[in-house]
């Protein structure tokens, strides 16, 4: 059994013979590259030379004054005048819509005080906070008349579909 292992291994090292040359140029390349890396390393090291040392830069605090001033009063991107419309500003009620409600027969329409620390229900003729009457509540919307005109708040925009679904239509 022995001996037939070692014709085995004898066996596959005759395929390898024609490799054998560059084998052999592998293993002298390593021991080369070890024999230079070792007498490398065993070399005398440099001397440090203390006069080619520099010093780090010290800490100044920053100190902005005058240019801090100067800046400040610079307008960075100022529009020309004239060339910007101006909008109105928009006055928010001290008081919010947030829905309607249905007390039997009639609608109520259920508005928000301080910033949502009261609620409060109001019917059709009752004047809101601001003075205002209401002049109709029906359902998510509320209409009142302030400065002899007449406002309309509704909780959702109805969105109308350009293509609505035919009848005929299979989706």
């Amino acid at each position: 059994m022995i001996k037939a292992r070692i014709l085995a291994v004898l066996g596959s090292l005759r395929i390898l013979r024609f490799y054998v040359p560059h084998m052999a140029a592998v293993g002298a390349a390593i021991v080369a590259g070890f024999a230079m890396g070792f007498a490398t390393t065993m070399g005398k090291l440099p001397a440090v030379d203390a006069a080619d040392r520099w010093s780090l830069p010290r800490w100044a605090p920053y100190v902005s004054g005058a240019k801090r001033q100067e800046m400040a009063q610079m307008t960075l991107w100022a529009d020309e005048p004239g060339r910007r419309k101006e909008e109105p500003v928009a006055v928010v009620p001290p008081w919010r819509f947030i829905g309607t409600v249905k007390d039997g027969e009639r609608l109520l329409a259920v508005i928000e005080l301080d910033k949502g620390k009261r609620v409060q229900r109001l019917n059709q003729g009752e004047a809101l906070p601001n003075g205002a009457a209401i002049t109709r509540i029906s359902t998510g919307e509320i209409s009142f008349a302030q400065d002899n005109a007449e406002t309309t708040l509704k909780l959702f925009s109805v969105i109308k579909d350009p293509n609505p679904p035919s009848a005929g239509k299979k989706n």
